[in-house]
């Protein structure tokens, strides 16, 4: 990519003479204005330094201590130590204006020049072409007649693109230098009106639904989401049109180092491409080598996990009351098997186990719907026998309505929701090589990870997920799964943690030396103030109606666990039966010899 500076150069041409060095003193005020537009000229964008450079004149020393004076910011004086992000105020005459153009401007990144001619028409060809070699883009001349207190402002806007070059010139003359002021916001509004003529611009995109959505028309490639249908509102609004670049080898966004990037970052630091989309979060090494926009959409990172662990036939039979609610239970039959002890005479009431007829077991067999060989046949034990059935009946009911609502709605795992339930799972750990940045500091994830290839299907891998085929955890945006299950209809759904892995914003990316950043940004700002970006995310995040939980039949393998608990018991008492056959045979044995 040809890469230019985003700057500014702002002449300022002074008809110097004796006349006007004698009486100087009477043209403060006049100055002082021009100084303050100067200002307002400097403050349209942010530079880290100013730096003044000084020829020795009084008209010098009187605009750049009046320039000093109105800007608020950081300034140096002749330092020579520039910066690609720097500015310079520079107040010359006409012998030096050659050298200042073709050896000071290749370093600097904005400049206002002064210099002493009288016709503004004559100097600005000459300005304009020896910028030609610069990388300077916008050019800002400002003449004025300090007698007359008249000023003349001209702004040539210069941008360049991989494949296009655009310039735009804006004239001002003849205005009072109190109305000069007011052609700053005029600038300001003329760089939001930059026209690109229709040229191409190369966009980098990797597939990330919701944000870039790629789909397969015949031949051609379709492309939709939050991000594209942003980039299609700065081509109108900029006029110019959109050629989408894939990465090479089918990688997405690659690794960025300052040598052997790879994937969509390497295009982009290589300029290969104007600027780049695809859910591209800003990162601390993202924002040394490249040049990042301003936030356009914010989200979280979460795991997508599977439906759950499955539970085993036994789990399921135990899963409508909790473990509290099992200890409450046996602890009421022991303290109802207790009760009907309670032997209740004339003097006194005591408890005596001998003479009881009814057990645990008698109480337990009334709980799971049996019956009582023999009942009590004192008023206290059958009011006792009366309210345990009642209850009973209440537990029973209300246990095996909520296990058929289960085994209906075939709910058949327990839900992972915490980062402590993946590792209980035993789940591995899918990621991206980029998210591995997130867990540099959790070991335990990082040993069970596994890195995902950037040319994997991200959606077969999920769908593995969903169905309970893959028993892995996936840190993705939140507004990925929600599209990814909303796009399932009556088929199983990715679920999602609780566990928050970060907070992150995605944003345009540009190469390290773009003007687009600040070009763009300002319209972005826009777009999220009247509401786009929500309107697009409904859009892709969309209600559908889904009615992929249904009731299901029920088979042998949703009893299971009954049938396993009831073979276990009838082979207990086979096994006490074998015994019992034994002892007889031996004790008749015995009684026999």
């Amino acid at each position: 990519m040809k890469v230019w500076n985003v700057a500014v150069v702002i002449a300022m041409i002074v008809p110097y003479s004796l006349s006007t060095r004698l009486g100087l003193d009477n043209n403060v005020r006049n100055f002082s204005l021009v100084s303050r537009t100067i200002s307002e000229l400097l403050s349209d964008a942010a530079y880290r330094t100013i730096h003044f450079l000084k020829f020795n004149n009084d008209v010098s020393d009187l605009l750049m201590s009046n320039i000093v004076f109105d800007y608020n910011g950081p300034v140096e004086i002749y330092t020579g130590n520039y910066g690609k992000a720097d500015a310079a105020v520079m107040i010359a005459n006409s012998n030096s204006l050659e050298s200042i153009l073709t050896d000071v401007l290749k370093e600097i990144s904005f400049l206002i020049l002064t210099v002493n001619v009288f016709n503004q028409m004559e100097i600005l060809p000459i300005i304009i072409s020896k910028l030609r070699t610069t990388k300077i883009d916008r050019i800002t001349v400002v003449s004025f007649d300090s007698e007359g207190a008249v000023v003349n402002i001209s702004t040539l806007f210069r941008h360049k693109t991989n494949n296009c070059e655009n310039s735009n010139m804006h004239t001002t003359t003849s205005q009072t230098l109190q109305d000069s002021e007011s052609h700053v916001k005029k600038v300001s509004a003329e760089r939001s009106k930059t026209d690109f003529q229709g040229c191409v611009m190369d966009v980098g995109v990797v597939l990330m639904a919701p944000f870039t959505i790629i789909e397969q028309n015949g031949h051609d490639l379709q492309y939709s989401g939050i991000e594209v249908e942003m980039i299609r509102v700065l081509g109108e609004h900029f006029n110019f049109k959109i050629r989408f670049v894939h990465p090479p080898n089918g990688t997405k966004w690659g690794n960025l180092h300052k040598n052997g990037s790879t994937g969509l970052m390497a295009m982009l630091q290589r300029g290969r491409v104007d600027f780049a989309i695809g859910s591209i979060a800003r990162t601390l090494t993202r924002n040394t080598l490249l040049k990042g926009g301003v936030g356009n959409f914010y989200d979280q990172i979460i795991f997508g996990v599977p439906p759950g662990i499955p539970y085993t036939p036994l789990k399921q039979l135990a899963r409508p009351v909790t473990t509290n609610g099992w200890i409450f239970i046996i602890v009421t039959c022991i303290a109802v098997s207790i009760l009907f002890s309670i032997d209740i005479d004339r003097y006194l009431c005591v408890i005596n186990l001998e003479k009881c007829k009814t057990s645990f077991t008698d109480v337990w067999s009334i709980l799971l719907g049996g019956v009582m060989n023999n009942p009590p046949t004192e008023v206290f034990g059958r009011y006792l026998l009366t309210g345990w059935l009642w209850a009973t009946l209440v537990y029973r009911t209300a246990y095996q309505a909520i296990l058929f609502g289960h085994l209906r709605r075939g709910v058949e795992f327990k839900p992972i929701l915490t980062l402590e339930d993946t590792f209980e799972a035993g789940v591995q750990y899918y990621m991206y090589n980029i998210a591995q940045r997130f867990f540099v500091r959790n070991p335990r994830i990082l040993m069970r990870s596994v890195i995902v290839e950037d040319n994997a299907s991200l959606q077969n891998i999920l769908a593995d997920i969903a169905e309970n085929k893959l028993m892995a955890a996936f840190p993705l945006p939140r507004s990925i799964i929600d599209y990814f299950n909303n796009q399932r209809l009556f088929k199983p759904k990715i679920h999602i943690s609780r566990y928050v892995i970060e907070s992150f914003e995605s944003a345009i990316h540009y190469p390290i030396d773009s003007f687009l950043a600040a070009l763009f940004d300002d319209m972005v700002l826009r777009i999220r103030a009247v509401g786009l970006h929500e309107y697009w995310t409904r859009q892709h995040r969309q209600t559908i109606v889904d009615n992929s939980v249904q009731h299901k039949e029920l088979k042998l393998q949703n009893l299971l666990g009954a049938f396993m608990i009831h073979g276990v018991l009838c082979g207990f008492s086979c096994i006490i039966f074998l015994i019992e056959l034994n002892i007889s045979k031996a004790d008749h044995f015995l009684k026999n010899k």
